[in-house]
Protein backbone atom coordinates (compact mmCIF):
# COMPACT_ATOMS: atom_id res chain seq x y z
CA UNK A 1 0.00 0.00 0.00
CA UNK A 2 2.13 2.80 -1.31
CA UNK A 3 0.83 6.24 -0.29
CA UNK A 4 -2.77 5.02 0.02
CA UNK A 5 -3.61 4.83 3.72
CA UNK A 6 -3.59 8.61 4.22
CA UNK A 7 -6.36 8.92 1.61
CA UNK A 8 -8.73 6.39 3.23
CA UNK A 9 -11.88 7.61 4.97
CA UNK A 10 -11.14 5.01 7.63
CA UNK A 11 -7.57 3.64 7.73
CA UNK A 12 -8.73 1.12 10.34
CA UNK A 13 -11.46 -0.23 8.04
CA UNK A 14 -8.97 -0.37 5.17
CA UNK A 15 -6.55 -2.49 7.20
CA UNK A 16 -9.39 -4.73 8.43
CA UNK A 17 -10.30 -5.41 4.79
CA UNK A 18 -6.70 -6.13 3.87
CA UNK A 19 -6.39 -8.48 6.84
CA UNK A 20 -9.54 -10.33 5.78
CA UNK A 21 -8.22 -11.15 2.28
CA UNK A 22 -4.60 -11.98 3.11
CA UNK A 23 -3.45 -15.45 4.08
CA UNK A 24 -1.86 -15.99 7.48
CA UNK A 25 1.81 -15.00 7.36
CA UNK A 26 1.34 -12.72 4.33
CA UNK A 27 3.29 -9.48 4.38
CA UNK A 28 2.02 -5.95 3.93
CA UNK A 29 4.06 -2.87 3.02
CA UNK A 30 2.72 0.56 3.90
CA UNK A 31 4.26 3.89 2.95
CA UNK A 32 2.79 7.20 4.03
CA UNK A 33 3.94 10.76 4.76
CA UNK A 34 5.31 11.23 8.27
CA UNK A 35 3.40 13.76 10.39
CA UNK A 36 6.44 13.90 12.67
CA UNK A 37 9.00 14.68 9.94
CA UNK A 38 11.81 17.04 10.81
CA UNK A 39 10.65 19.28 7.91
CA UNK A 40 7.86 20.50 10.20
CA UNK A 41 10.43 22.75 11.86
CA UNK A 42 11.20 24.68 8.69
CA UNK A 43 8.14 24.31 6.47
CA UNK A 44 5.28 24.02 8.97
CA UNK A 45 2.00 23.04 7.32
CA UNK A 46 3.37 23.72 3.83
CA UNK A 47 5.38 20.50 3.82
CA UNK A 48 4.39 17.36 1.97
CA UNK A 49 1.44 15.67 3.61
CA UNK A 50 -0.15 18.67 5.28
CA UNK A 51 -0.53 20.71 2.11
CA UNK A 52 -2.41 17.99 0.18
CA UNK A 53 -6.17 18.30 0.81
CA UNK A 54 -6.66 14.68 -0.34
CA UNK A 55 -4.74 13.48 2.74
CA UNK A 56 -7.46 12.73 5.27
CA UNK A 57 -5.19 11.18 7.92
CA UNK A 58 -1.53 11.73 8.72
CA UNK A 59 0.45 9.24 10.79
CA UNK A 60 3.49 9.20 12.98
CA UNK A 61 5.59 6.06 13.39
CA UNK A 62 3.82 5.32 16.68
CA UNK A 63 0.29 5.91 15.39
CA UNK A 64 0.89 3.71 12.33
CA UNK A 65 2.37 0.91 14.48
CA UNK A 66 -0.67 1.12 16.77
CA UNK A 67 -3.09 0.94 13.83
CA UNK A 68 -1.29 -2.02 12.26
CA UNK A 69 -1.12 -3.95 15.54
CA UNK A 70 -4.78 -3.21 16.29
CA UNK A 71 -5.66 -4.91 13.00
CA UNK A 72 -3.75 -8.10 13.87
CA UNK A 73 -0.51 -7.55 12.00
CA UNK A 74 2.94 -7.62 13.56
CA UNK A 75 5.49 -4.99 12.63
CA UNK A 76 8.57 -6.54 11.07
CA UNK A 77 10.35 -3.32 10.14
CA UNK A 78 9.63 0.38 10.37
CA UNK A 79 11.78 3.27 9.18
CA UNK A 80 11.30 6.91 8.36
CA UNK A 81 13.10 7.65 5.15
CA UNK A 82 15.53 10.54 4.65
CA UNK A 83 16.45 11.48 1.07
CA UNK A 84 18.76 12.51 -0.60
CA UNK A 85 21.41 11.89 2.04
CA UNK A 86 24.36 9.55 1.35
CA UNK A 87 23.68 5.89 2.22
CA UNK A 88 25.78 6.02 5.39
CA UNK A 89 23.71 8.87 6.86
CA UNK A 90 20.44 7.39 5.63
CA UNK A 91 21.02 4.23 7.66
CA UNK A 92 21.46 6.29 10.81
CA UNK A 93 18.76 8.90 10.17
CA UNK A 94 16.09 6.46 8.93
CA UNK A 95 15.72 5.12 12.48
CA UNK A 96 15.23 8.56 14.04
CA UNK A 97 11.48 8.72 13.43
CA UNK A 98 11.75 12.10 11.71
CA UNK A 99 12.18 11.21 8.03
CA UNK A 100 9.78 12.46 5.39
CA UNK A 101 8.05 9.11 4.77
CA UNK A 102 7.18 6.16 6.97
CA UNK A 103 7.90 2.73 5.51
CA UNK A 104 6.39 -0.17 7.44
CA UNK A 105 6.55 -3.89 6.73
CA UNK A 106 4.13 -6.06 8.63
CA UNK A 107 2.93 -9.66 8.67
CA UNK A 108 -0.58 -11.02 9.22
CA UNK A 109 -0.95 -13.09 12.38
Amino acid sequence: MFDIIEHAKSPCDLLMGVHRVLKRGAKIVITTPNANAIAKLSKGKQRVGFSDPAHLYLSTSDSLKFLVKKNRFIVIKLETIFHPFPKFWQKILNRSGEGREIWLVGRKI
